[in-house]
């Protein structure tokens, strides 16, 4: 709203009078005209001077920013240009998949000294440091997309923590090769008569990391890829112990050193290698995360030691010299259902199904316990190989010979003499005719007679007893 002072009345007499052409040019000027501290009016003509001068000035820096403004305004409207606002920090993939940002400092070839609580990220282009880096405390690394880090002398974790991340395309990397006897990302080699260092905490939730460990020195241990270093010369050291690791995607290469002279060679994750008359050391902990599958070996050609991706585990299986790891994304089936008597036949229709022919049986059949009193288990037996049962669970109903079901399900698996029938139903949630299906199995459990054998030689008399054979539950008694 515009700011105006009402003209000044004449004085009496000067109506008319030059008096209102001087106000006409002395005209108070409007609010673009006001001086910045609205304290004051400037008069907009006149004789100049320097108020006259600054007042022009600001009008003029005024209306160049009104018009730089709605430029801006305009181009921002037109078809292919935007304006974009840009988050502070960097992006990292958190262990839930979650994109969360901080802001991390860019490492420098000089940067070995990785402090606690730091967050750090490799620069563009990608970066190599050749000294051996040291993680004090608990520290984060995000790889950056598209760029590596090559710690060319390794990294050491001993009585530390490292979380190593990627970003959202996962394409970051990290090369980790240890010095002789070193681990590549873990311990130091033992010095003379000293056992390996141990292999520190070690958690991996993306990018493509490769961890060579140092080839041992003449009767040394040499370090694991992933883990302890070896021991140092002497007469019975050992290599220094896994630690803890855990990988929760992304792809792992690890590769332990190689033995010389006597000493051991390191594990691919796990312990470091022996000297000539020790021992290697301990494996350490080795958590799979869901969705991550295990081989020996340098890539997934190799023997499967832990193919149960579909949950988080602690692998207690060998570790091989070359162990390679990768997160694969879990494919989801979309399934229909057939049955056939005891048998379910569950049938993809997803792309990319692993299942050979896209196909997967489940087989329902009796229970182990087929007399009373066998001990035997009484839950009926389920044949499941590639693990489409799910939750779902079996019902039990008491049947005559071969018929059908009758009554209620009982309320759990039965071991009383009797016909039974066990059924499972799969399905997929649908009500279409084939988004469930049912198999069953009629069984018998039997009260069999048990024979009754009495001793012929006892001191002082005969026994005889009311009968030879009874059923199980049945008393026998003297007669």
């Amino acid at each position: 709203m515009k700011r105006t002072r009402p003209p000044a009345k004449p004085p009496p007499g000067e109506e008319g009078s030059s008096f209102l052409r001087t106000q006409k040019r002395l005209a108070v000027p409007q609010d673009d005209d006001l001086s910045p501290t609205m304290n004051s009016y400037r008069i907009a003509a006149g004789t100049g001077g320097a108020k006259g001068d600054n007042f022009m000035e600001h009008k003029a820096r005024t209306k160049a920013l009104s018009w730089l403004l709605s430029l801006a305004m305009v181009l921002s409207l037109l078809p292919g240009m935007s304006l974009t606002a840009y988050a502070a920090g960097d992006s990292y993939i958190d262990g839930s998949g979650t994109s969360k940002t901080v802001d991390a400092t860019e490492l420098e070839a000089t940067t070995t000294n990785w402090t606690d609580g730091s967050w750090y990220i490799v620069p563009a282009g990608g970066l190599t440091i050749s000294g051996r880096i040291t993680v004090n405390s608990t520290v984060n690394l995000i790889l950056r997309d598209g760029a590596t880090l090559t710690a060319s002398a390794g990294i050491t974790t001993t009585d530390a923590t490292l979380n190593i991340y990627a970003q959202s395309a996962g394409t970051g990397a990290l090369t980790a090769t240890g010095s002789t006897g070193c681990a590549g990302i873990g311990g130091r080699v033992g010095g003379y008569g000293s056992n390996g260092g141990a292999g520190g905490t070690v958690s991996i939730f993306g990018g493509t990391v490769t961890a060579t460990g140092g080839t041992a020195a003449n009767c040394d241990g040499a370090g694991a890829g992933i883990g302890g270093g070896g021991a140092g010369l002497g007469m019975g050291d050992t290599g220094g112990a896994g630690g803890t690791v855990s990988i929760f995607g992304g792809t792992v290469t690890a590769t332990g050193g190689t033995a010389n002279s006597g000493g051991g060679a390191g594990a691919g994750i796990g312990g470091g290698g022996k000297d000539m008359r020790g021992s290697d050391g301990a494996s350490g902990t080795l958590t799979l995360g869901k969705g991550v599958k295990l081989y020996s070996g340098t890539n997934n050609s190799g023997t499967v030691l832990d193919g149960s991706d579909s949950t988080e585990r602690t692998y207690s299986g060998s570790r091989p010299q070359k162990m390679f790891a990768e997160y694969v994304t879990p494919h989801t089936h979309n399934f229909t259902y057939t049955a056939d008597g005891d048998t379910i036949t569950a049938t993809c229709s997803a792309e990319d199904c692993p299942l050979e022919g896209k196909t997967a049986t489940l087989t329902i059949a009796a229970p182990q316990h087929t007399a009373v009193g066998d001990g035997k288990s009484a839950d009926a037996q389920i044949t499941d190989a590639n693990k489409i049962k799910g939750d779902a669970a079996v019902s039990y109903y008491a049947t005559y010979a071969n018929s059908n079901k009758t009554g209620d399900a009982l309320t759990s698996a039965p071991t009383d003499a009797g016909t039974y029938w066990a059924e499972i139903t799969l399905t997929n949630g649908g009500s279409g005719a084939n988004d469930s299906a049912t198999a069953h199995v009629v069984y018998s459990i039997t009260n069999p007679d048990y024979n009754v054998t009495l001793p012929t030689d006892l001191a002082g008399g005969t026994v005889a007893a009311d009968k030879t054979s009874a059923k199980y539950g049945e008393t026998v008694s003297k007669r």
